[in-house]
Formats: structure tokens, sequence, C-alpha cells
């Protein structure tokens, strides 16, 4: 006789999930039916539209939308929570558990796939003896990665002076791309990277959140900042670096990286992975450093330039890459429905499948995932030993550990009428090497006029509620 299987909590239950197209959905296909057949669970994968919002147990979200589903959402049980929970809650980066996945202080969404974005260059072209002599004495300095945002530029004007043709991908066509790349620019312009250390050390133990934590909108006057020098300076550096990008071939900027036409590139892990495809033309050509900084920043109440002697200043910005998972509130199996989610962050099951196959792009959500003794989960990207090391640790500092007043993306309500108010503007004013301040002015005004349609109040309360203020 055939032994008796084993009885699941959720066996003959069927779990609907909304889903965009995309990796995320091969990750939920590939990965979910596992979870499906273990627990003997139908897992239905819907497109993501008006009726499945609705009506879906789970819903795939970016992170800039979690305000628009917080409602409507369940709370993470209190289980997940459990440090005997094989999920390990704890273990979680700290902007990712505190603010990423939160609402109104409150848990309501799982990760699914962590964000990532690094600074990409030819390892070959830098470490060229005859680029590093010319270089050195054009500029007076050595030929490296990039530290800074000035670094970044002036290696590109060498390698499209040297090479009489552009140095790198064109400017980004999607407007999330060009939204991510932009801000990554003007955070480090904008306020100081702070921790509790470089805090008391320097007596500023009594800064404001608006000082700390402001960034697209005043904390304390609501008044739009987008208009402010060091969102000014990021126009500027785009249109320093405009005449050197290629020509925008299709929406993946990327490629111009792959092709073997630019010296850099700021890209995610989705892009990774084909740089080091065997038919790649820049394959073991390549290799990685963290996102560049600034040696400058404005402060914040007088908008004065205060010029940093012996430091770059990185200020990372965030929520703008990645996917959660949402539970609806009235599920009638949301505890299946939290249990697939679980799996899928498990950190001994699933999740380093996800890390571990580099189609995903998936980026770390774990201090575990980017520590040194845990290299094996970039080594399905095909790098040499060394270039994984210097891949792990650019996804390490992406995130800096004690740093606490990273930006993140703008996720309140009407976010994409004011990301396409700067977005519908901005390639014509980079690429026509418009003025900036009128411009960014325009785009305040129309910022103001969205946020005026609102009661100030729950403008404000809404505001310090999507940065996890109180």
């Amino acid at each position: 006789m055939p032994e008796p299987t084993t009885p699941t909590p959720f066996a003959q239950q069927t779990v609907s999930i909304a889903c965009p197209d995309g990796v995320v959905r091969t990750v939920l296909n590939q990965q979910g039916r596992i979870w499906s057949q273990t627990q003997k669970v139908t897992v239905n994968i819907q497109p993501r539209n008006s009726a499945s919002r609705t009506e879906a147990d789970i819903q795939i979200i970016r992170p800039w939308e979690i305000k628009s589903f917080s409602t409507q959402s369940a709370t993470i049980p209190p289980t997940i929570f459990d440090p005997s929970n094989p999920f390990l809650w704890s273990s979680l980066l700290p902007i990712v558990r505190d603010k990423i996945l939160t609402w109104n202080r409150t848990v309501v969404a799982m990760p699914i796939i962590g964000e990532s974005y690094v600074c990409v260059f030819r390892s070959d072209w830098l470490n060229d003896p005859n680029h590093q002599a010319a270089y050195s004495k054009k500029t007076g300095k050595a030929l490296l990665p990039p530290e800074t945002w000035e670094d970044y530029a002036q290696i590109a004007e060498y390698y499209a002076e040297a090479f009489k043709k552009p140095s790198l991908p064109s400017l980004p066509i999607q407007v999330d791309e060009l939204d991510r790349e932009f801000y990554s620019v003007a955070s480090c312009f904008d306020r100081p990277a702070r921790t509790d250390s470089t805090r008391n050390r320097s007596g500023e133990g009594d800064v404001s959140a608006a000082e700390q934590f402001s960034f697209h909108f005043h904390l304390d006057t609501l008044e739009p900042r987008i208009n402010q020098p060091a969102f000014r300076d990021a126009v500027a550096w785009f249109q320093r670096i405009q005449p050197l990008r290629a020509t925008a071939s299709g929406e993946d900027s990327s490629e111009a990286f792959r092709n073997g036409t630019a010296v850099l590139a700021l890209v995610s892990l989705e892009a990774v992975h084909r740089f080091s495809a065997p038919d790649s033309p820049i394959r073991e050509r390549f290799d990685f450093v963290r996102l560049p900084g600034s040696t400058y920043y404005y402060e914040f109440t007088t908008q004065v330039k205060t010029e940093l002697a012996q430091q770059v200043n990185r200020v990372p910005y965030l929520g703008a890459g990645g996917w959660l998972g949402v539970v609806r509130k009235d599920s009638a199996v949301s505890n299946a429905a939290f249990d697939l989610l679980a799996y899928l962050g498990n950190p001994n099951d699933a999740g380093p499948r996800i890390l571990l196959t580099p189609e995903y792009g998936a980026g770390p959500y774990r201090s575990s995932q980017t520590d040194a003794m845990n290299r094996s989960f970039w080594e399905g990207y095909q790098l040499r030993k060394d270039v994984t090391a210097h891949l792990q640790e650019a996804l390490r500092q992406m995130v800096p550990a004690g740093i606490i007043n990273p930006v993140l993306r703008l996720r309140i309500q009407d976010e994409d009428q004011y990301r396409k108010a700067l977005t519908d503007i901005l390639p014509k004013v980079i690429q026509e090497r418009l003025p900036a301040q009128p411009a960014l002015d325009s785009v305040a005004k129309q910022w103001a006029a969205i946020a005026g349609k609102r009661p100030k109040e729950e403008f404000r309360q809404e505001i310090r509620t999507s940065l996890n203020l109180r």
C-alpha cells in the first residue's frame, strides 16, 4: 500500500495573484509552482488590472505603489515576526524592514525581488596603460573607477574624445529609469549622508526631521523642493554628459554598454546577466563599483554649498526598484497567501534560488546576502571571482550600514502626477541645454498645484507617513 501523504494546512485551496508581465511573473511561475505542489494549493496568476485589483488574493506591486494598496491590504501576521519563523524577519535590511515594507507604521508588504543599482565600467579600458597615462596627463588624476559624479563625467569625456564617439548609454527613455537616475545624482548634492555616529561626533543630535528627511517636499512648509540648487546641479550634470551619450535605439539604455559602445553605465541586475552571457561582446571585460557620490552638498536652511575635503557624500535613493507582495484584507485564503510570500523570501529555500538565477535580476534585501562570506549568492552571473566580489560590495554599499537618511522614491497619492510633471520636461531641458532654474520653477509650480488640491494637514501627514515618521 502507498504511504499516506502528509496533510498540508492549505490543501485544495486556490490562491490568486495579480501580477504584471515580466520577470516577476516568471519568478512566481517558476518558484511559486514548487510551493504549490508541496502545499497542494492551486496558484492562479492573473494580469494586474482593475478587476484583479479587487479580487486577487495577492497583489504584486512596486515599492512606490504601497500607499495606494495599503487600505485594502492585510497586515503581516505576527507569526512572521517570530524569531523562530524560518523567514527570519529580523535579518531584513533595516531600510527594507522599517520603511519599504511599511505604511503608516504598519508592515503591509513582503519582499519578493530586492532592488539593485550599481555602476558598471569597462575594466579593460580603464586598466589600459596607454589610457591611464593619457588620462593622467589630461586631468592630473589617476584613471580609476569613478568615486564621484565629477569623476564619472571626466572619464566619459576622456573616452569620447579618445574614441571619437559616444562613451555613455543614451538618456533613459523609460520614465521610471529616468526618475531613478536623476534622483540618484540629486540626492548626493541635496544633503549630507547621516549616521548615528556622525551626528554624535558633530554634535548634531537635535537635527530636525525636516532637515534630515525633506527631499521632494519640505516637511514643515510643504513647499516643493524640486527647484532647489541640488536639483539644478543635477540637471547641469546631465546636460554636461548629454553630448557623450549614444543615440537612443530602444527602451533599454544599458544596451549601449553591452554592445561595447559605453565605458560606464548605471544599471540594475536585470541588465548584468546580459553583459556576462556567452555571446556578449564585453564578457569578462567589465567590473563594478558602488554608485558615485558628491564632494559637496547644500546646507538645508541656507542652501549654501558645503565642500567636503576628504570625503565623498553618498545618499542612497531607494524604493525605486524591486517587487513586493501584499495580501488582500478580506481574502478568504490569507494564511495561504502569506505562507506563499514567506516561502518566496525564505532565506533557506526559494530566496537563495531567486538570487542565484541571473535572469531574475534580483537584488538583496537581507544583510546576509551581501556578506563577503556568502558570495555564492552572486555566482550565478558567471563572473570572475574578483568581479563577483566587486559586484557584491557595490550592492552592499547601495544601502550602507548605519545611514539614517536615505532618500525614498515618492510614494504618496498622485506620485505619478508629480513624476510626470518632471519627466515630461526633463529630457527636453537636458537635450537642448535649456536653463535649468526656470524649468524646475515650472515643475515646482505644478507640484504645488497638485498638492494644493488636498487639505494641507492631510497632505502633511501623508508625506510624513510615507517616510515612516509620526
